[in-house]
């Protein structure tokens, strides 16, 4: 090589290196943690980072997006923590969607943040996340708002079409959509799964509508339940009879286990499943009506024995390679660590009844992969309670 272009390559590459290092990096993107799951501690130095850059007089969509859902999920997961430290830059999300308001007026992150503000399901949050699409139609963020309205409304030809939108985004965690295919294969025909929140419901209305994969179920998300206009019509298309709220109920919780109740007794025969999600608080008073079957409880009135299931599932339903290995560098892993952690008792059970009939080829490998999930779960303790050495 010349000495000219020897001179010249290093030139370049010292401009390159002097060109990178002047623009400062913005911080990491803040996702919900539907997502990705992140420590408090970590929430609040995202809020300080991109709050420093706002405050330092950027109009910036993308920071104000972020400083929102940074606050947002610090309050709603670390709500004492909150409490403790909340001040100069960790603000409560609704006083953020007031500065938004001036600061980024007419922009999809406003309109966004101001939608998922409101909780109440009014018309209108309904207008802002109408808008917040009209501002950002390829957004996958506001996407999930725009399933829940149309399920709400019983309009299942545009649920499907955002359904096939999200997936074709690629938003979708491949490994979260794959925990919920292992949910599925698990039910019985024709049954109804009770659900808790994003992650046990979403990627279950992305495969029945995208991939017409066990459009049978009938997926009961519980807080969905609780808007009358949604429950009456669910009802109805499954000849369940028409809830009347007990007038003594005076509580979410109660009213929760109130419909519940109310599902599972009058559910026409269909077998009735509780995600394993679930929190056990709202089935503690029937835990001893409830099986494992796979990934979920089957309310049964009648004793069974639930091991033929399990073994069924395990042995030909579940797809499990995804857990050994991540080929799709998943974005959500953190929250697929924690689902994932759901397989333990199920894998427990398995290896007892192997190690019962003599198995132990099978006994070992589902016991190596359990200690693998608790490994990236966290959960080693729970591992070793369950697997007594």
């Amino acid at each position: 090589m010349s000495k000219f272009i020897l001179y010249a390559s290093i030139t370049m590459m010292l401009f390159l290196s002097y060109s990178i290092n002047s623009y400062p990096r913005k911080p990491e993107k803040v996702y919900s943690v539907v997502k990705q799951i992140k420590t408090f501690e970590w929430y609040k130095s995202a809020a300080e980072q991109w709050g420093e850059i706002i405050r330092k007089g950027h109009a910036d969509p993308d920071a104000w997006m972020n400083y929102f859902v940074a606050c947002r999920m610090a309050k709603n997961m670390f709500p004492d923590k909150w409490e403790k430290d909340k001040g100069k830059y960790l603000v409560d999300p609704d006083k953020i969607v007031s500065k938004m308001s001036e600061s980024i007026p007419n922009t999809f992150e406003y309109y966004y943040a101001k939608a998922r503000s409101n909780h109440a399901f009014n018309d209108q949050q309904t207008k802002d996340m109408f808008k917040a699409y009209e501002l950002g139609p390829d957004r996958p963020e506001i996407l999930d708002e725009l399933v829940a309205y149309y399920e709400i409304e019983r309009d299942t030809a545009n649920s499907g079409k955002i359904c096939r939108k999200w997936f074709d985004s690629r938003d979708m965690s491949p490994g979260i959509l794959n925990w919920n295919y292992n949910v599925l294969v698990s039910l019985d025909s024709n049954s109804i799964i009770i659900t808790n929140g994003d992650n046990d419901t979403y990627p279950v209305w992305i495969m029945q509508y995208v991939q017409n994969f066990r459009k049978d179920i009938t997926v009961m998300n519980i807080n969905l339940l609780m808007i009358d206009r949604y429950r009456d019509k669910l009802f109805s298309e499954n000849n369940i009879k028409h809830y009347q709220p007990d007038t003594s109920v005076k509580n979410s919780f109660d009213m929760m286990k109130s419909i519940l109740k109310h599902v599972y007794k009058n559910s026409n025969n269909k077998s009735v499943y509780f995600s394993f999600t679930f929190n056990p608080i709202f089935y503690n008073d029937i835990k001893d009506k409830l099986y494992i079957t796979g990934l979920a409880f089957k309310y049964s009135e009648k004793d069974f024995d639930n091991m033929a299931y399990l073994i069924n599932n395990y042995e030909n339903n579940w797809l499990l390679d995804y857990m050994k290995a991540d080929f799709t560098n998943d974005l959500s892993v953190s929250v697929i660590n924690q689902l994932n952690n759901n397989y333990l008792p199920v894998f427990a059970k398995l290896y007892n009844h192997y190690k019962l009939s003599g198995n132990s080829e099978r006994m070992g490998y589902v016991k190596n992969l359990a200690k693998k999930i608790a490994a990236k779960g966290e959960t080693m303790d729970y591992y070793k309670y369950l697997f007594v050495e």
